[in-house]
């Protein structure tokens, strides 16, 4: 273990040292703090004032015209003392420094006298409205979090404008996306799932290879957080839609710490809720944090632990169930009645969802104007996720409510009911799980250099793995796969061969996963040139070291494996420049960032027609062309051998191939196809090109009055295509590559390879447009109002390949050699850059902060979201397996949610007692919170019959689902004790309990009757309506959560 850990850390160390050749840059990480020193009696401006932060090593010393910069200054609540000789030292408290803002803190130095030596101010409230703000953002901070009634980032991001998390059980996620993504995706202003960058102490935490955030933070690790979706700056890269910025904590000079744990078991034993029984959800966190000793508080340190378990979804169904004693007819499913697997009444339990994530972070002040820091992060997560094709999948039929009587065994054990399938084989059904773990390793070093030049250089390793598997009796399966049956009411049911074959009756069809390690660097340097001009620029650099192995059962009645292994190193470079001109009565941001980027690997040269316009029939009509015939030399045709191993053949063309006069046929017999064809194929493939994207930016804010302001910006921003969908069945990365072999067009058997991905794909585009409002009244009051324009061009889409452009338009490839695949007219689907989006909107809040003891947040935004297409996954589940039909123009997004209002209410009584008769006691340290939300329902496609075939299936996504809304709360009492502040909590979500609809029957539009698209059924035959069994129309999970009452405490020192 030491030497593991000996060879982390030097892995690290190199990774930092290589930042400064190699650097990559993430986002912005600190604030600014600036103001001017004057004489308290003339008012005039003081030269050589010491400004500085105590205990942090952060100051300045102002210039000629009183004013001082202090640059790179980590968020937080700092001290801010001025002093001169002849002055009194003067100290403002409570300065609060935001990520990317400038604060102004101005001081008015007294002479100093024998009766006064130090001055303490206390700083103005922090502006509801930041001065210069030039795009739509929010700042939420840790204490913000835990004091809303959530348990995650995401959950308190939940309540801002423009982000949305899926469910689980929605339709925006695709089979193989839910069989691989631990992490739901996140959504902002209807981008898509791919489009969100997080980052923690400015490294990039995603999941390159398919896309979205790796891992949700403990909020306790949380210093403060910055939403971004709109005016995002140069230095931050490779976001399309927005950028979740994190700042972890730092140690101080003080011992802080907190531990809280919290669990469903208060509404499941005190209230009698079956939903929080079941849930059994339990959090233990902690956070520690403080100077190391013996080190004068040079070295300070900050450890969080987090480990988090539940059920992964709980649903209430109906209490029609299958009962053995009292069925009158033989049959698995009879129509109107339960079928044989519905077995369980009322409340259920699926699947779990675990997680552990420890963070720790080390901090060395080298000198007083510079500082080293050191991060480890581990996260693991086990989940298993609710899939409704396998509601009854580890069911056991004979301890099940259904069995009331010996004569319910018998019917089963058996198989009185007629069953052609095995009653007792749904308990050996299996479905998938994921393992993931992610480890992300950062050194930071950032200094200032001549007072007003501040620099930084950070290095870090970003390790993510994900194995999903088939695990039967704690055993993974691995490839073993089990080909299960499927119910006549088309869920997933036991085979009774496989029963009698395999360990078990049945098995999801996925095994394998990814492993990938990113390297990142980054560097870059900020300068106040000017009192009005902070210049700022950087350079980035980030490899890709990773593999994929995954196996999956493409098979529709029998199994039939195929299994896709690759590897590649891929890299991205940018670089960013940005003026930030700051005047009393404008500020501008100007910048500009250049992307480049590469995936090394051969493809084919025209991804559409993989014969790149020359196939066997052109050699034999020209056999004697140089770039066939080569001098008699011919050329050189690259195979794989029976061992796997490359093997080149010389192949030269036969000149009796030609025909006999000019415009006549050739000569080649069927056998010399083959032989043309390798010929032909000779410059089929070429070198994946480069990337290349330039990006200008600008932001504007006037000031209407010292508090308001109006703001504009343009940005066109850029995000490079995401690593499977660069590579996936491409060849690349294997012994394969560059042959005609390479590309997976077809497998033998059932089924097919899926999706071929494209090295060639470009960066993606969105150009993005600003304008409005903020304003700040009776110094408690904030208004702001945002209008914005996103179009987005170049995604990644789903194209048919195989094609080539003749004279009449596209027209099939014809190829008689049969080079690629098995057909002479090969067929396959790959992604280019053709998909688009727009998405505009209007957003509205009004705030107050929390003064007087209470607060509220109400926010309110209206948008639509159109496209040409879903992800490209979900696009070709649709299109494919779904008979969707293709769209040639917009219709409104997957995610398209016309009306989003969000509403915070809060209370907040400090360790005081509030000057209220009777109750002012009883207040001391209560905290409270209640918010409101309310949303339109997202798109569906609706039907007009039971089936949704064909011309029953009406335009995409052209009806709506009900609007959802839901109330949750949070109550909190503490009693200080010495200096521990002891704390009890009750937290409830869903207060009404009341029954949203996040999926509908594609017949009603609601979530309680109808039917479905049986078009978009996963396995099964089509189901007549005189054949539906009460299983089928009985669908819970169409429900979002219900209402879930948790309990906990927290001790804070």
């Amino acid at each position: 273990m030491l030497h593991l850990w000996s060879r982390r850390l030097l892995v690290l160390a190199v990774a930092l040292i290589a930042a400064s050749v190699l650097p990559r840059m993430a986002g912005a990480q600190s604030g600014k703090l600036t103001g001017v020193a004057t004489d308290a009696s003339t008012g005039q401006p003081l030269e050589g004032v010491q400004v500085f932060l105590p205990g942090t090593g952060y100051g300045s010393i102002t210039g000629s015209s009183g004013r001082y910069f202090i640059l790179n200054v980590p968020p937080g609540t700092y001290q801010v003392s001025a002093r001169r000789i002849g002055y009194a030292t003067t100290n403002t408290n409570n300065v609060r420094i935001l990520i990317d803002v400038t604060r102004e803190v101005n001081f008015a130095l007294q002479e100093a006298t024998a009766t006064l030596a130090t001055v303490n101010v206390q700083a103005e409230s922090q502006p509801l409205i930041e001065p210069g703000q030039t795009g739509s953002s929010v700042a939420v901070t840790a204490e913000q979090i835990q004091a809303l009634p959530v348990t995650s980032i995401e959950g308190a991001l939940a309540l801002q404008q423009g982000f949305l998390q899926a469910p689980t059980t929605t339709d925006l996620i695709s089979l193989t996306d839910s069989r691989r993504n631990a992490q739901n995706p996140i959504f902002i202003r209807g981008g898509r799932g791919g489009e969100t960058l997080l980052l923690i102490d400015g490294i990039p935490v995603q999941n390159f290879i398919f896309g979205g955030p790796a891992l949700s933070l403990s909020p306790l690790a949380v210093s403060q957080l910055d939403f971004i979706k709109g005016g995002i700056s140069p230095e931050y890269g490779n976001a399309l839609s927005g950028v979740i910025n994190v700042a972890t904590k730092e140690g101080s000079t003080a011992l802080a710490g907190q531990l809280n744990y919290q669990t469903s078991r208060l509404g499941g034993t005190i209230f009698n809720s079956e939903n929080d029984a079941l849930r059994d959800y339990g959090l233990i966190e902690g956070v520690v944090s403080g100077p190391v000793p013996a080190t004068s508080d040079k070295l300070r340190f900050m450890v969080t632990g987090r480990q988090e378990r539940q059920a992964d979804a709980v649903f209430e169904f109906d209490d029609d169930i299958f009962n053995p004693s009292s069925r009158t007819v033989t049959g698995e499913a009879p129509p109107g009645q339960a079928s044989i697997r519905d077995l369980i009444p009322g409340w259920r339990a699926f699947g779990y969802n675990n997680t552990r994530q420890v963070l720790g972070k080390l901090s060395y002040l080298v000198t007083p104007t510079s500082r080293f820091s050191v991060t480890l992060l581990d996260n693991q997560r086990q989940r298993k996720p609710f899939d409704p094709q396998y509601l009854s999948a580890g069911v056991d039929a004979l301890n099940s409510p259904a069995v009331q009587n010996a004569a319910d065994s018998v019917a089963f054990q058996n198989n009185l009911i007629g069953s052609i399938r095995s009653p007792l084989g749904y308990e050996r059904l299996v479905q998938n799980s994921i393992a993931s773990n992610q480890r992300l390793y950062i050194g930071k070093w950032d200094g200032t250099f001549s007072g007003r030049t501040t620099g930084r250089i950070i290095g870090g390793v970003f390790e993510n793995r994900r194995l999903t598997c088939n695990y039967f009796q704690g055993v993974c399966l691995r490839d073993q796969f089990g080909d299960p049956n499927f119910s006549d009411d088309q869920f997933i049911a036991p085979r009774n061969s496989t029963c009698a074959t395999h360990p078990t009756c049945g098995t999801d069809a996925f095994f394998g996963g990814e492993q990938l390690r990113t390297y990142v660097g980054r560097t870059d340097v900020k300068s106040q040139v000017t009192d009005h001009h902070e210049l700022s620029g950087g350079a980035l650099y980030q490899r890709y070291d990773f593999s994929v192995d995954l196996t999956e059962n493409v098979g529709t009645n029998d199994v039939n494996v195929y299994r896709q292994t690759y590897s590649n190193q891929p890299y991205d470079v940018g670089v960013y420049l940005n003026d930030r001109i700051e005047y009393d009565f404008i500020t501008i941001k100007l910048g500009a960032r250049f992307d480049y980027g590469k995936v090394p690997g051969t493809f084919f040269a025209d991804p559409l027609d993989p014969t790149n316009g020359t196939t066997a029939v052109d050699v034999c009509n020209d056999p004697t062309n140089p770039r066939f015939f080569n001098g008699g030399q011919g050329v050189l045709f690259t195979s794989i051998d029976e061992n796997g191993q490359r093997v080149q053949n010389r192949v030269v063309p036969d000149t009796s191939w030609a025909p006999l006069m000019a415009g006549g046929a050739s000569r080649c017999a069927a056998e010399d196809f083959s032989t043309a064809g390798q010929i032909a194929s000779v410059d089929d493939f070429a070198s994946a090109k480069a990337r290349k994207q330039f990006s200008p930016r600008i932001g504007v804010s006037f000031p209407l009055s010292a508090s308001s302001s109006v703001f504009f910006n343009f940005g066109r921003y850029s995000q490079n295509p995401i690593l499977n969908n660069l590579l996936t069945n491409t060849g690349i990365g294997t012994p394969r590559e560059g042959l005609t072999v390479g590309p997976v067009i077809d497998v033998p058997g059932e089924g097919g390879p899926g999706l071929i991905g494209n090295p060639n794909l470009k960066i993606e585009q969105s150009t993005t447009y600003e304008i409005g409002y903020n304003a700040e009244f009776l110094r408690l009051f904030a208004i702001g109002f945002t209008a914005f324009n996103k179009n987005q061009t170049g995604l990644t889409g789903v194209r048919r390949g195989g094609v080539k452009r003749g004279r009449l338009g596209l027209e099939q490839v014809f190829d008689p050699g049969i080079t690629y695949g098995s057909s002479n007219t090969p067929a396959y689907f790959i992604l280019v850059n053709q998909d688009f989006q727009s998405v505009r909107g209007l957003e509205a809040q009004l705030r107050r902060r929390v003064a007087g003891y209470w607060g509220f947040d109400v926010n309110y935004s209206y948008s639509r979201a159109r496209t040409n297409a879903s992800e490209p996954e979900r696009e070709f589940e649709r299109t494919q397996g779904q008979s969707d039909p293709l769209n040639t123009t917009e219709v409104p997004s997957d995610i398209d949610q016309a009306h989003v209002f969000n509403a915070t209410l809060r209370l907040r009584v400090a360790d005081e007692t509030p000057n209220v008769r009777y109750l002012g006691p009883l207040l001391r340290n209560v905290n409270a919170a209640i918010t409101a939300r309310a949303a339109s329902g997202l798109p569906y496609t609706p039907i007009v019959d039971f089936f949704g075939f064909g011309a029953s299936q009406l335009a995409r996504n052209d009806a709506r689902a009900p609007g959802t809304s839901q109330f949750d709360f949070r109550f909190s009492k503490g009693a200080r004790i010495a200096n521990m502040l002891y704390e009890g909590y009750v937290q409830m979500n869903n207060i009404f309990d009341k029954k949203n609809c996040i999926a509908v029957f594609n017949s009603t539009g609601t979530c309680e009757f109808g039917a479905i698209d049986q078009s978009r059924r996963r396995q099964g035959n089509s189901l007549n309506p005189d054949a539906a069994t009460s299983t089928f129309g009985d669908r819970a999970y169409f429900v979002g959560e219900r209402r879930t009452i948790f309990g906990g405490v927290r001790i804070s020192f």
